[in-house]
């Protein structure tokens, strides 16, 4: 049997077990056949992928299977959007341009959820006379300024063409996940469901991750050679395989399940039964252990102290998790497999410290190239001498910070655009929670997406913009916005007793 259909095989059962598993503590927040129907599109989209010889026999199959979907449940876009989002891995290919144009645009599975699920949706939001205009507020303009200007730069050292390609992409990749998001969701029960959705697909990829790590197998690693592109590598820490199932990379998978636990502090609210709580807790912490990537778990760590910190007994909450933590460092050596964990654990681990290294040259070096061209950066910052001392063994230069990369090539006027919209955005959040009581649920939900995106914040410091880093990104952004456009009388629903999580 081919090996992708081996795999496919164990990513269903897992699926499988893991809706049986979870239904009975998410009762409260979908009922059983909602979940079972998502289990079956998450399945459906990975069956067209593994069960189909070709990339645009998957495209046309999973194109068909969305849109019938989307259009018979027009009111389940963000739902359907963040369940999908992260399910396949983000390979793509140039669509031919038939000898006009070398190719009109690459398409991958992100791109193809924008065009077949979000610009459906924008269509009929642009015509909703409800729906706030794409610059209503300041990060909205904030954030057109910055895809503007990008666009524009391009025309440095390419033609009008690819110029305009560009300008699909900032539409496409960044544009619609932000405004879909930020205007669809507009009642409560919207966000707990949709949201519920992300966390229901990241817990089967962090269970199908265990299954990675312990059998040393990555399950999505055929696609690649089916679709007859450049397969992914396996990649080691230490002597243990780092897992990343659909996400295309163990930090991107990383990143992945930190963005799930920082939404799983609101989620986990209306879990009643605590044994699940604690489970659906440890398996995304599992998930994201298994990445062995050291941003990511830096930043659910600041993820999980901002939601403490701007919570009630917040510093006797910090003391009790401090307490833990150093309880965890002593008892580390004398646990079985303790001391490989300390060596990737950051600053105090040894093991690939070179990348610890790597980051703040690369920083050093960066600062130097950015002082030459400080306002817009240039497109020729690579072929710099600086730079050129940064190639890899693999012959690349990998720029594993998203906030040096968008300065080196849109100089300190792109960063502050895009700087000053997640400020915006954080701003936001955190005027729209305080004006509900500390303790109640709509406040939990501030806290837990102002902690997030926080947390992705200082993630992305350590990772370039890649695969669906972005996609989630830019999506969170958008359910944030969301979040801060809410009516206070549309949050009062909400209980008032205090978060047991």
């Amino acid at each position: 049997m081919p090996e992708q259909y081996k795999a496919f095989i164990i990513i269903a059962l897992i699926a499988v077990a893991v809706t049986k598993i979870v239904q009975p503590s998410l009762t409260g927040i979908v009922p059983g056949a909602q979940l079972k129907q998502w289990r079956n599109i998450w399945l459906g989209v990975s069956a067209t992928a593994f069960l189909l010889p070709g990339f645009w026999l998957f495209i046309i199959a999973a194109a068909i299977f969305l849109h019938a979907y989307a259009k018979k449940h027009e009111s389940d876009v963000a739902v359907l959007y963040l369940l999908l989002v992260c399910a396949i891995p983000p390979y793509g290919l140039g669509i031919s341009g038939l000898g006009v144009i070398n190719y009109l645009f690459t398409l991958n599975y992100p791109r193809l959820l924008s065009l077949v699920i979000l610009l459906p949706a924008f269509l009929t939001l642009t015509r909703d006379r409800n729906t706030l205009h794409p610059l209503a507020t300041m990060a909205d303009k904030l954030l057109l300024l910055f895809l503007t200007l990008t666009v524009i730069l391009q025309l440095r050292d390419t033609t009008v063409t690819d110029t305009l390609r560009q300008a699909f992409y900032a539409f496409i990749d960044v544009f619609l996940p932000y405004f879909v998001l930020s205007r669809y969701l507009r009642t409560t029960q919207q966000f707990k469901t949709a949201i519920t959705a992300f966390l229901f697909a990241a817990t089967l990829s962090a269970s199908i991750s265990i299954f990675e790590f312990i059998k040393h197998w990555l399950l999505y690693s055929s696609l690649p050679s089916i679709w007859q592109l450049s397969s992914g590598s396996y990649l080691d820490r230490g002597t243990s395989l780092r897992a990343y199932t659909s996400y295309g990379g163990p930090i991107v998978f990383g990143y992945g399940m930190a963005v799930a636990l920082g939404l799983y502090t609101y989620i986990a609210f209306f879990i009643t039964n605590k044994t699940g709580r604690r489970n659906g807790l440890l398996v995304l912490i599992t998930g994201l252990l298994a990445s062995i990537s050291r941003g990511p778990w830096v930043g659910a760590l600041i993820m999980f102290l901002v939601f403490i910190a701007t919570g009630q007994k917040a510093m006797q909450r910090m003391a009790r998790l401090t307490a833990i933590g150093i309880l965890l460092l002593i008892l580390l050596p004398v646990i079985p497999g303790g001391k490989s964990f300390l060596n990737v654990l950051p600053v105090i681990g040894h093991t690939d410290s070179d990348t610890i290294d790597y980051r703040q040259r690369l920083l050093h070096n960066g600062m130097i190239v950015i002082q030459r061209n400080p306002l817009f950066g240039s497109v020729n910052v690579l072929q710099t001498p600086e730079m050129l001392s940064m190639v890899q063994g693999q012959g690349i230069i990998d720029l594993v910070n998203s906030y040096l990369a968008i300065a080196l090539f849109y100089g300190m006027t792109g960063l502050a655009l895009f700087s000053s919209f997640f400020v915006n955005i954080l701003a936001r959040i955190n005027r729209a929670r305080q004006q509900f009581p500390p303790v109640s649920e709509s406040a939990l939900l501030g806290r837990s997406l102002l902690a997030t995106v926080i947390g992705i914040l200082i993630i992305i410091a350590t990772v370039s913009s890649i695969n669906i880093i972005p996609t989630v990104y830019w999506s969170m952004a958008g359910i944030s916005m969301a979040y801060s456009l809410l009516p206070a009388p549309a949050l009062n629903g909400f209980r008032t007793t205090p978060p047991t999580c």
